[in-house]
């Protein structure tokens, strides 16, 4: 009887384990977009556009960030990228993405340290001191 019990306590463990470790459920997103996701934090007025150049890989990736307030380039933000892996216990990849062009800013150091499902964050601040982040997930293939 006590072996039974055990047995179905590590099943229920076991299931709980695994239903939390599961990807989010947009984790195939590769690029981002200007809908408004949960965790998307941005004034009405402002247009965030968050992508990864080319296909998720370990290493080296360009992340870019457009950004528009009113339908004009923001210019003279401060943008902070920061990768977190979707499992805990792994550290935060952080980059700085400086304007290249009007309303574009671009990491030139930003790294995938391992495969796996991630969300990037685009932590903005204008010029104005408001502030607003953007979030894109998606998975880095094996």
């Amino acid at each position: 009887m006590l072996a039974c019990n055990l047995m179905r306590f590590f099943v229920l463990v076991m299931l709980l384990l695994l239903v939390s470790c599961r990807p989010p459920d947009n984790a195939d997103v590769v690029r981002g977009s200007d809908a408004r996701a949960n965790q998307t934090s941005l004034p009405e007025d402002l247009r965030v556009l968050t992508e990864v150049i080319g296909d998720p890989q370990v290493g080296e990736q360009q992340v870019r960030v457009y950004i528009l307030q009113e339908n004009q380039a923001v210019e003279d933000a401060t943008v902070q990228i920061t990768g977190d892996m979707t499992h805990a216990g792994m550290e935060p990849v952080f980059a700085d993405a400086p304007q290249t062009e009007p309303g574009l800013y671009e990491t030139q150091d930003f790294a995938f340290t391992m495969s796996g499902d991630w969300f990037i964050t685009a932590d903005i601040t204008l010029s104005a001191g408001r502030t607003a982040s953007d979030v894109l997930s998606l998975t880095v293939p094996g």
